[in-house]
């Protein structure tokens, strides 16, 4: 069927791409499709899967009655809300190959499956007691006098982390280069000093894949009112410590 350009419809002169070439960046799109930093958990997910399909001579494509086996078995092992999120994997990665994966997921053996195993080998939420301001005033009285770089450090990263409410992983890089995702990295040159704060560019979230670069901001006051620090002090040391700098990484936008 050969359809003609619409009359009068301005359209830009591009080169054609060879069909390698179209090959190529598709790739590299469907290989930008998820954050890196959720990879490892995904591959750790599917290689659980085809163990799980090996060991019981199942095949590994999959049915309402293979994804709901593999949901009792792990489990037994690890906690459901645990097994949820393997599902979530297993389907990112082999969507390409079983197209009505997700309609598989979503189907009511699989969906009421996960739900009993929730309620037969659900457990207690544990988790650590959240910090208060008492908290952070008692860890700045103990360590604003020390002279150690790396307690000043850990104090900055306490203080920022608490005023910009900010997760334990946006604090800082993985260990992994692997895992480390260079366009979330704030920019040194982005950081800028405000009549009464300090404020630096957000490039991107792994939360919001339609994230437009925003800003970030927190008052100095918070920290050097209970830290001691004169203003200039503090305000060389953000600048020629590029360690304190990437503590800024993958920071969601706030309000204070």
């Amino acid at each position: 069927m050969l359809i003609n350009v619409t009359p009068g419809s301005r359209q830009k002169a591009h080169e054609p791409w060879t069909l390698e070439k179209l090959y190529h960046e598709r790739c590299l799109a469907l290989g930008s499709a998820i954050d890196t930093a959720m990879l490892g958990p995904y591959n750790s997910a599917l290689n659980s899967y085809i163990t799980f399909c090996k060991i019981h001579n199942f095949p590994v494509k999959p049915t309402g009655d293979t994804m709901s086996y593999y949901i009792v078995f792990m489990s037994a092992h690890n906690k459901p809300n645990s097994v949820s999120s393997y599902l979530s994997g297993i389907c990112n990665h082999l969507k390409n190959f079983f197209p009505n994966i997700h309609k598989i997921r979503n189907s009511p053996i699989v969906s009421r499956t996960l739900k009993g195993c929730r309620r037969l080998k659900g457990s207690e939420i544990k988790h650590k007691s959240p910090l208060s301001r008492d908290n952070i005033c008692h860890t700045i009285k103990i360590l604003s006098l020390s002279s150690d770089y790396n307690d000043s450090l850990f104090l900055a990263l306490l203080v920022t982390g608490f005023n910009g409410l900010l997760h334990l992983t946006e604090l800082s890089m993985p260990d992994s280069k692997k895992l480390r995702n260079w366009r979330k990295i704030v920019h040194r040159t982005s950081v800028e000093w405000l009549a009464k704060g300090y404020a630096f560019f957000l490039p991107a979230h792994k939360a919001d894949t339609a994230f437009e670069d925003n800003k970030q901001g927190v008052l100095p006051y918070l920290i050097q009112a209970h830290g001691h620090w004169s203003s200039t002090a503090f305000k060389i040391y953000i600048r020629k410590n590029p360690v304190l700098l990437q503590t800024m990484i993958d920071t969601r936008a706030l309000s204070i």
